[in-house]
């Protein structure tokens, strides 16, 4: 379990905390950019399964 900072205090919580227990925001380990990212990323490996599969 890693340690990242709370997107909005900068207070250091588990990574896979739903709630940070110090101010108490929702997925305090998760940035937008990190979504972006996350997104882009199931997109691009959905791509080239579909490439392959139907390529």
């Amino acid at each position: 379990m890693a340690l990242v900072k709370c997107k909005e205090c900068n207070h250091e919580v588990a990574s896979s905390a739903e709630y940070c227990p110090q101010c108490g925001v929702k997925e305090p380990g998760i940035t937008f950019l990190g979504k972006v990212f996350g997104f882009f990323l199931i997109l691009g490996v959905g791509g080239v399964v579909l490439y392959f599969a139907f390529g």
